[in-house]
C-alpha cells in the first residue's frame, strides 16, 4: 500500500477547555509546539498531503506554526464535536486513498508505527487500520477511501460509532511501539516535563 497517495488530517479544532490553553501551540520538550511534531513526523513517514483542521479562535496561531507544510482549514462548528472536523478534512482530502487521522493533543507520534500502517495489506472489505500497542488500540488511525462514505451516517460517538458499526471492517495493525500519550489536561503536559 505504501506506492498509494496517504494523507494525514491534524484534528485541532477543540476547544482545549480542560487544558486552559490551545493544545495544538504546547511545546513539547523539544520546543516545537505539537502541531508541528506531527507534521514533522507526517512529513518524515512521507505522507502525501497534511491537512490541518483548525477553529477560528486558534486559526492564525496554527497557521503560523504550519507554514507550507499543511493546508488548513477552519471549523465554524467545533461544537459538533471531532467528528465535524473529520468529516472537513475528508472532504478536502477526498482523492487520497487513505487517511490518517490523528487528534493533536497526541504529538508523539512514531515515524515506525506509521510507516508499518501504510505497508500493511488490507482485506478487499477493510475500511479502517487501527495500531495496536500492546494490546491497547491507539492513534493514529488510517482511514481508507472506501470507507469515506460512511462518515454521512449518523455516528453518535464518532469514530467510536464507525468502529463499533463496521468491527470486521476494521484491521487492528499490531505495532512494536508505546501507546502514545493523550494531553488532555493541564496534569498531563505537567508530567511531560519530569
Amino acid at each position: 500500500m505504501s506506492k498509494r497517495r496517504i494523507s494525514g488530517l491534524i484534528l485541532s479544532a477543540g476547544r482545549s477547555e480542560r487544558m486552559g490553553s490551545p493544545k495544538a501551540l504546547l511545546k513539547t520538550k523539544t520546543g516545537n509546539t505539537f502541531i508541528k511534531t506531527i507534521c514533522n513526523i507526517f512529513e518524515e513517514a512521507e505522507v502525501e498531503r497534511i491537512c490541518v483542521v483548525a477553529n477560528k479562535e486558534n486559526y492564525f496561531g496554527v497557521k503560523k506554526e504550519i507554514g507550507r507544510v499543511a493546508e488548513i482549514f477552519i471549523n465554524h462548528r467545533p461544537e459538533d464535536g471531532m467528528l465535524s472536523s473529520i468529516r472537513i478534512g475528508i472532504e478536502e482530502l477526498k482523492d487520497s486513498y487513505a487517511t490518517f487521522i490523528a487528534p493533536v493533543d497526541i504529538p508523539y507520534l512514531d515515524k515506525k508505527v506509521l510507516t508499518s500502517m501504510m505497508n500493511s495489506e488490507f482485506e478487499e472489505d477493510s475500511i479502517l487500520g487501527i495500531p495496536v500497542y500492546n494490546g491497547r488500540r491507539g492513534h493514529p488511525v488510517l482511514l481508507l477511501r472506501r470507507g469515506y462514505s460512511l462518515l454521512t451516517e449518523d455516528l453518535p460517538t464518532g469514530m467510536k460509532s464507525l468502529i463499533q458499526r463496521y468491527p470486521r471492517l476494521v484491521k487492528e495493525i499490531h505495532v512494536d511501539s508505546n501507546l502514545p500519550v493523550d494531553f488532555d489536561t493541564p496534569e498531563d503536559y505537567e508530567r511531560m516535563a519530569e
